[in-house]
């Protein structure tokens, strides 16, 4: 595997967590830390046709701007400026191989009404931006953001799930979802199938975005 690595070009992260998979090949949940984890989403990202977001407390990375993911997240835990520029690096190529994508994935986003709500904690004009920035994404072809007013499921922590849905490239069914020291990539096909409900529920609970900014 380190030799397939170098030929292919990866870098030492990445082929890390190639041969964590490899050495995981027979489980179908991993388990890693959420790093890990985080570069198989940028993979699916680029790759699968239907992509759905549950977040309950922050805007999805893939729709944060500058402002949001420098002045906002640092308040909800210390971060170290190597980290955050990291972390910015890494959002920006995600959202960009997605953005770039001809062949209009299906992507559907359901953020919690307090991770709107706390866009107060930012200056007018980075608030003005991040909304700007969920608008011009919801009028995308495929896209369509929505918000969920008031309670959620207990338990329904943010999760991502990814299906192939007919594009040539994609992946196996999975879904992915963290906790605060690791994260799970899950291809079990009943626990997919309750992830599946869950969206469902999570979903008829909430209201298109323009309709809740326009409240």
């Amino acid at each position: 595997m380190y030799v397939l690595a170098a030929k292919l070009g990866m870098d030492d992260e990445l082929r890390d967590y190639m041969v964590q998979i490899a050495e995981n090949e027979h489980e179908q949940n991993l388990r890693s830390d959420r790093r890990f984890n985080a570069l198989c989403l940028s993979m699916a990202e680029r790759s699968n046709g239907q992509i759905h977001k549950w977040e309950p407390i922050f805007v999805p990375g893939i729709a944060q701007t500058r402002d949001y993911h420098f002045n906002l997240l640092p308040r909800s835990q210390p971060y170290t400026a190597e980290q955050l520029n990291r972390g910015w690096s890494f959002k920006k190529s995600r959202q960009a191989a997605l953005i770039s994508r001809t062949d209009n994935p299906t992507m559907r986003l359901v953020i919690g009404a307090q991770a709107l709500r706390d866009l107060g904690l930012l200056t007018e004009e980075a608030r003005e931006e991040q909304v700007d920035r969920l608008r011009e994404l919801d009028a995308l072809p495929n896209w369509e953001i929505r918000i969920v007013r008031g309670p959620h499921p207990e338990g329904a922590s943010a999760f991502d799930i990814y299906k192939p849905a007919g594009a040539e490239f994609g992946s196996p069914p999975f879904v992915y979802t963290e906790l605060f020291d690791e994260s799970w990539c899950i291809e079990e096909t009943e626990r997919i199938a309750r992830y599946d409900g869950l969206w469902q529920l999570l979903w008829g609970k909430s209201i298109p975005l323009r309709e809740f900014l326009n409240d």
